[in-house]
C-alpha cells in the first residue's frame, strides 16, 4: 500500500467539503440549496416541514431514508457518492462491534444482508472485516487494495474502520513500519476515533512498537488502551489482548503487573482465560524472587485447558523444581507430550521470526527453521505466513513470481496430506 499517496488523499479530504459524515450530511443539503438559490419553504415542500428541514441543515436531526431520497432528487444530489445511507451506517456500526468482539457469525449474517446494497465501499470493507477475523489475511488484504482510491468517498467512520484494517493486515504480513506508519495516519487525520476503534488502534499500536523496538512507544499505546478498554464492553477477545498486553511490562515492571492483576482473576475465569492469568501471575513472582508463590500458581493450572500458556507455564514449573534439585518425575509425562512440544516449538519459533529487525537474519531463520517447522507439522497458515515474508523482501519481479509459486505449489501438498489424514482417521 502506497502511504504517502494514501496520507495526500486524507490530506485534500480534509481540506474539502466532498466527505461527508452522518452527522453531518446537514452541511451538504445546506450547501446545495443555497447554490441553487432556493428557500427552505421552497426545497422542503411536499417533503417535509419547514422546520423539519431547518433542523437537518442544523445537524440537529437525522433525516429519514425517505427525506434523504426526496431531498437528494430536487437538489440533485448523488448521496451514495457520500455515505451509505442511515440504514449503512447503523448496518457498520454493528458490523464494528462483531469485529471487537471477534464474532465471526455475526459479520457473515451482516455480509448477507449488505450483499445486495448498491453501495460497494460498505459490502467491501464488511468483507475485509469479516475475512480479517476469520485470518483470511490474503483474502482481505485483496479486497482492501481495492479500496485504497476510495478514500475520499469514504464518511468518517468508514475510513477509520479502513485505516484501522489496513494497518492490521500489514502488520499479519509483516510490514511493520507500514502499520505504523498507517496508525499514525489514522492519527493526523482525524480529531477524534470511534470509541471501539479507539481502543483498537491503541492495541495494535503497542504490538506494532514492540516488534519495531519501540519499548516505551509500545508501554504508553498499551496503557491507552486499557484505559480505553474500562468504559467499553468486555469481551473474550479485549480481554485476552489486555493479558497479553501486560506480558510487556512483566519483565521490567513484575510489581506493577502483579497490582494490575489481582482484580482481573474473576473476569480471566469468565472469559476462559485463566491459564494466561496464572502464568501471567506466576511471572510476575517469579521475577520478584517469590518462586515459592510462582510454584503455588503454577501447580493450580487447568491441566485440561493445556494450551500455550499451560506448557509455558510448565516449563517455567520445571526450571523452579530444578533449582531444589527435586524430581521431575512429575512433569515428565508434559515434557514427553508431542502436541506439546509442538505448540511450544511453534510458538517461539514464530515469535522469534517477528523480532528479528535485520532483514538478511530474518530470511535466513525463516528459511532454515520457520518454514521447514511449518511444513513438517503441517501448520498451512504459519507456512503461508512465512513464504509471504520471504516475497515481501524479494528484490526483482522473478523471485516474487517464484516465491509466490512456491507458496501456492507446497499449499496444495500440505491440503493433500491433511485430505489424508482426515479420510484415515
Amino acid at each position: 500500500m502506497n502511504t504517502k499517496r494514501l496520507y495526500d488523499m486524507l490530506s485534500r479530504r480534509r481540506k474539502t467539503d466532498l466527505h461527508v459524515d452522518q452527522s453531518l450530511i446537514g452541511d451538504v443539503i445546506k450547501r446545495k440549496r443555497k447554490e441553487r438559490r432556493g428557500t427552505q419553504e421552497l426545497i422542503s415542500k411536499g417533503v417535509c416541514s419547514v422546520s423539519y428541514l431547518s433542523k437537518i441543515e442544523n445537524n440537529k436531526m437525522i433525516p429519514s431514508e425517505y427525506v434523504i431520497k426526496e431531498l437528494s432528487k430536487r437538489l440533485e444530489i448523488d448521496m451514495a457518492h457520500y455515505m451509505a445511507g442511515t440504514s449503512g451506517v447503523k448496518m457498520l456500526e454493528k458490523a464494528l462491534g462483531c469485529f471487537y468482539a471477534g464474532h465471526i457469525d455475526g459479520l457473515e449474517n451482516i455480509a448477507t444482508e449488505v450483499a445486495t446494497s448498491k453501495h460497494h465501499i460498505l459490502r467491501t470493507v464488511i468483507d475485509v472485516m469479516r475475512h480479517v477475523v476469520a485470518e483470511r489475511n490474503q483474502l482481505a488484504d485483496k479486497h482492501a487494495r481495492s479500496l485504497e482510491l476510495s478514500v475520499l468517498n469514504m464518511d468518517t467512520l468508514t475510513c477509520q474502520i479502513y485505516l484501522l484494517l489496513a494497518a492490521t493486515l500489514a502488520y499479519r504480513g509483516h510490514r511493520h513500519v507500514e502499520a505504523y506508519q498507517l496508525l499514525a495516519i489514522m492519527r493526523t487525520a482525524f480529531q477524534s476515533l470511534h470509541a471501539e476503534v479507539d481502543v483498537m488502534a491503541f492495541d495494535l499500536k503497542a504490538e506494532v512498537s514492540l516488534v519495531l523496538g519501540y519499548e516505551p512507544e509500545a508501554l504508553h499505546a498499551h496503557k491507552e488502551a486499557m484505559r480505553r478498554y474500562e468504559n467499553l464492553p468486555k469481551t473474550p477477545r479485549m480481554f485476552l489482548r489486555k493479558l497479553k498486553g501486560l506480558l510487556l511490562r512483566v519483565d521490567n515492571h513484575p510489581a506493577d503487573v502483579e497490582k494490575a492483576l489481582i482484580p482481573l482473576f474473576d473476569d480471566a475465569c469468565v472469559m476462559n482465560c485463566e491459564n494466561l492469568y496464572r502464568y501471567l501471575y506466576a511471572k510476575a513472582l517469579d521475577n520478584q524472587g517469590r518462586s515459592v508463590e510462582a510454584r503455588e500458581a503454577l501447580e493450580r493450572m487447568h491441566r485440561r485447558q493445556k494450551n500455550v500458556w499451560y506448557y509455558r507455564g510448565m516449563l517455567i514449573l520445571a526450571r523452579l523444581m530444578a533449582s531444589k534439585d527435586e524430581s521431575l518425575d512429575s512433569l515428565a509425562s508434559i515434557f514427553s507430550d508431542a502436541h506439546a512440544k509442538k505448540v511450544a516449538l511453534a510458538e517461539v519459533v514464530a515469535f522469534e521470526t517477528l523480532r528479528i529487525s535485520d532483514r538478511e537474519k530474518r530470511i535466513d531463520y525463516v528459511k532454515s527453521v520457520a518454514l521447514p517447522l511449518a511444513y513438517e507439522q503441517l501448520d498451512l497458515k504459519r507456512m503461508n505466513d512465512y513464504t509471504h515474508v520471504l516475497s515481501q523482501h524479494a528484490t526483482d519481479q522473478k523471485r516474487y513470481k517464484e516465491a509466490v509459486a512456491a507458496t501456492k505449489k507446497t499449499g496444495k501438498k500440505i491440503r493433500a496430506i491433511q485430505e489424508d489424514l482426515k479420510m484415515r482417521t
